[in-house]
């Protein structure tokens, strides 16, 4: 599902035909969580996002420092050779991006491969991948701007990792134990034999003669391979937990277990195994790199920084913390507010290219839902009640006050001088005095609220299976109107435009929501005007003009059409690295909480048609083309009328590259070529400002 062609492969855009259909571009995003893995060359720790590449300067190891980031896509490993860091890609194969200048990383190749990756080892000319559909890639990486997809293999079982020793790739995963595979002939690698390991395969490191593998609820497994043909196991130690990632430095192997953090087992003699230090870290323990007296932990939300000196007492040095689910998102002016797991972060989104988080305020638990009001960020924190903070300072963001309910309060909605607020029943607070939030009326026998819409005196409660519509004219005294009972689904989120609701429900075990449009006109009567079955779960809706944006959960985002509110269609998506929840749209741009993330992105609903001959009828800006491109591209855009029009290019951190148009222009289409022989390869946006209009596209520029 977490594709890298969706970010950077747009296509050929054929000369006689415009591709202006209803797509959905990336932009940028922020507040990255999930480290998935972690390399380290000097003063760098080059560690695999959900969402691409992070670097960070470790040379002080108690103040490790963000250096830089490019968005990928979804990239669960990462190994570093020279200049190059190369990624796996979970469903679009490798990735190779120059590093030469830590500080500014660019995409060099791509290598697409018949199935999913989920590993990467690099040794000489030649990286070694392996995916969870139990496949074998082996591809030239000799020249890193074309990489080339030399010889495959189809291996038992679900292959999680792999590493390469004197002229094998042993291979390991759930249902596969260790596969140990003869790669002499890259072009035909040929399997060599199989072990079965008691547990679930999950990480491997090979030294010498011996195989050591993360072998999941097993511990640790020590298999002798001094005879490829024929593995066997010479020693185990249990973990607490789940061995998922391994280092070997020494005698000793570094075994990242889950939930129990990292373990030190001493290995100087491989049949008796045992373990020497252990040290709990704050998140999960992923996978591990261990280099002179330290080992750098994938911790999910960071990375952690350990000092091994005395292998029996391991302690923590620094860490690199990143953000930790991000749940909610609302937009107000320049700012970006959004809820993770226990706090609310403030980003700048002035440069839409590049977010910058500011302030951020931790919570006691988790936010369910937030809402912004002038100075303030109205945010639920489930038994910890309300909490109110002052937010007119960004960077510093600070409690006003806390409202604590007897309940569970998950949901929040402003208007005017009152606070709706659920829990196991609606309470309305008055909230001219923020500071002095006072309850004035309730309405209960509703049961648990999952969101609220305040709209024309009414509010649109959303539980579970059901919408309640409440009389809120008068806020003393809230009176239940009517209720709407849904067939089906857990409650996700509620929005109301006009004369409609939009409701969003789900099955959380299942594979499907549904988008459901309520006539309201008649508040007492509410009736099914039409209905969306949307491809996977359906969690936040936020309805912008003729559309309804959807958090589709593993499909990412979903746009429906809904001019026709009896007969919604689909009308774009948007595959995310992570989970789409909540959404929000500002102007031209549709914000996701993915979890771990946050994505910005931009929706162009405009239609597919040829291209027009004579003055066309509205703004546009087409695809460029050749795409990806060596040194110069083509950009089409249109205008309906005179204009002053500007056109930038920026790079992937968000820094103005160059102006290639800035003047004003006759109505007609037009064509600019961008000349990029002086910029390195990359990824890249053209931004187009004419007018009222504004629109973002990427390109892929590969020397």
């Amino acid at each position: 599902m977490k594709t890298l062609t969706s970010i950077v492969l747009i296509g050929l855009m054929p000369l006689s035909y415009s591709l202006r259909g209803q797509e959905v571009d990336y932009v940028s995003s922020t507040l990255w969580a999930d480290v998935n893995d972690v390399e380290v060359v000097g003063n760098y720790a080059y560690c695999a996002f959900i969402n691409g590449l992070v670097v960070i300067d470790i040379s002080a190891p108690d103040a490790p420092v963000f250096v830089s980031q490019l968005f990928l896509g979804s990239s669960p490993s990462i190994d570093v050779a020279g200049d190059f860091a190369y990624l796996a890609d979970r469903d679009s194969g490798l990735a190779i991006v120059d590093v030469s200048d830590p500080a500014n990383p660019a995409l060099t190749g791509i290598c697409h491969t018949p199935g999913s990756t989920s590993d990467v080892f690099v040794v000489g000319n030649y990286a070694y991948l392996c995916g969870p559909h139990a496949d074998l890639f082996i591809v030239d990486v000799s020249e890193p701007s074309q990489p080339t997809l030399l010889g495959e293999l189809e291996a038992p079982g679900w292959a999680r990792s792999l590493f390469v020793d004197e002229g094998y790739a042993y291979i390991v995963g759930e249902m596969v134990g260790l596969f140990v595979v003869d790669i002499a002939d890259p072009t035909n690698p040929a399997p060599v034999s199989s072990f079965d390991t008691p547990g679930r395969s999950l990480d491997i490191f090979v030294r010498e003669n011996y195989a050591y593998v993360a072998d999941g609820d097993s511990g640790l497994q020590i298999i002798d391979i001094s005879d490829p043909s024929y593995p066997l196991v010479v020693g185990n130690c249990d973990t607490p937990d789940l061995a998922v990632g391994i280092s070997v430095l020494g005698n000793y192997a570094y075994v990242a277990d889950g939930l129990s953090g990292l373990h030190v087992v001493l290995i100087a003699n491989p049949s008796y195994p045992s373990i020497s230090g252990s040290l709990d870290t704050p998140g999960y323990a992923a996978r591990l790199f261990s280099a002179d007296e330290w080992v750098y932990v994938a911790d999910y939300s960071s990375l952690q920084i350990i000092n091994v000196s005395y292998p029996s007492n391991p302690e923590f040095a620094g860490s690199y913390v990143a953000a930790d689910m991000i749940w909610g998102v609302s937009v107000s002016g320049n700012y970006a507010y959004v809820n993770q797991r226990s706090g609310l972060w403030i980003v700048d989104i002035s440069n839409i290219f590049n977010p910058v988080p500011l302030g951020r305020y931790d919570t006691p638990s988790f936010i369910d839902d937030l809402f912004i009001s002038g100075n303030y960020a109205y945010v639920t924190n489930r038994r910890n009640g309300l909490f109110i903070i002052d937010i007119s300072d960004p960077a510093n963001p600070s409690l006003e006050t806390t409202y604590h309910t007897e309940g569970w309060v998950s949901s929040i909605f402003i208007s005017g001088d009152y606070a709706f607020v659920g829990e196991d029943s609606l309470l309305i607070l008055e909230i001219s005095d923020p500071s002095s939030p006072n309850l004035i009326g309730s309405c209960g026998s509703v049961g648990s609220l999952q969101d609220i819409f305040v709209s024309d005196g009414y509010a649109f409660a959303l539980g579970d299976f059901v919408v309640h519509i409440i009389d809120v004219s008068e806020p003393s005294q809230p009176t239940l109107t009517s209720s709407y009972y849904a067939t089906r689904g857990q409650a996700g989120s509620i929005c109301v435009a006009g004369d409609y609701a939009y409701v969003t429900f789900y099955e959380w075990y299942g594979d499907y929501g549904v988008l459901e449009i309520l006539d309201i006109s008649n508040p007492d009567d509410p009736d099914l005007a039409g209905s969306y079955i949307t491809s996977d779960q359906a969690h936040g809706v936020f309805i912008s003009g003729n559309y309804a944006h959807i958090g589709g959960w593993y499909r990412g985002l979903q746009i429906i059409d809904i001019s026709d509110p009896v007969d919604p269609l689909f009308a774009g998506s948007y595959d995310t690295p992570g989970y789409a929840t909540k959404v929000c749209v500002d102007g031209d741009y549709t914000f996701v909480a993915d979890i771990q993330s946050l994505m910005i992105l931009q929706f162009s609903p405009t239609g597919a048609e040829e291209e027009i001959v004579g003055t066309p009828h509205s703004f546009s800006l087409s695809p460029n083309y050749p795409n990806p491109f060596n040194a110069a591209t083509t950009i089409e855009y249109s205008l309906p009328e005179e204009a002053d029009v500007i056109i930038e290019i920026y790079d992937i951190l968000g820094r103005k590259v160059e102006t290639l148009v800035s003047g004003k222009q006759a109505a007609g289409s037009h064509t600019i070529v961008w000349e990029a022989d002086n910029t390195p390869s990359g990824v890249y946006f053209y931004r187009i400002m004419a007018g009222e209009y504004s629109r973002v596209r990427k390109c892929l520029l590969l020397k």
